[in-house]
């Protein structure tokens, strides 16, 4: 079980997309985040950044900044901004290239009150017809269903036991994963 102690205005829930033109060859990470107030209160002026990192990490592609004056108390209001982004990594089932990604939401006077961080791939899929294309090129959908359980230890899956399954899966060349009726243990999805 994990416990997530967040200050009265804070990130509630946030969506990231990729948007590529038709050739691959530039695009944007575009970035929708829904700001919640807890407090009875009209909250302070706030911003929020988010940064784009090359995939090893070692350098920021981009970044961009929006602010919002307030929150009305027990409110929300929804933020958008977008990084640009040329010549992309693309990310697909055969090389799944990850882009660090931070969210850091800062107070009036800059303090940073909360920090995400998470991994993001470029690409595009597009369904032409009967086709469905990934970056360009048509997939063919072998797919499985999933439950976590393991038939020893029941519903308590450790790391290695997705690992195994995962390099199963590849070995017969499983592209698609239906992850049943429940969220998975958030490692698998990683």
């Amino acid at each position: 079980m994990t416990v997530h102690v967040l200050p009265d205005l804070h990130v509630r829930d946030f969506f990231l997309k990729s948007d590529l033109n038709r050739t691959l060859s530039a695009g944007e990470l575009s970035v929708k985040a829904d700001l919640r107030n807890l407090d009875s209160g009209v909250s302070g002026a706030a911003s929020l950044t988010v940064e784009l990192f090359s995939p090893d990490g070692s350098m920021r592609i981009g970044s961009s900044t929006v602010s919002a004056d307030s929150v009305n108390g027990g409110g929300e209001t929804e933020l958008t901004l977008a990084i640009p982004v040329e010549n992309p990594e693309l990310w697909s089932c055969e090389r799944p290239v990850l882009y660090p990604v931070t969210l850091a939401l800062k107070d009036s006077e800059g303090k940073t009150t909360q920090a995400m961080a998470l991994k993001h791939g470029f690409r595009r899929v597009v369904v032409e017809g009967p086709r469905v294309l990934v970056n360009n090129v048509p997939l063919k959908v072998k797919g499985v269903n999933r439950h976590e359980i393991h038939p020893d230890r029941g519903r308590v899956i450790t790391r290695e036991d997705m690992i195994a399954e995962i390099r199963l899966m590849k070995q017969y060349n499983i592209n698609t994963v239906r992850t049943s009726h429940y969220p998975n243990n958030t490692a698998f999805y990683e």
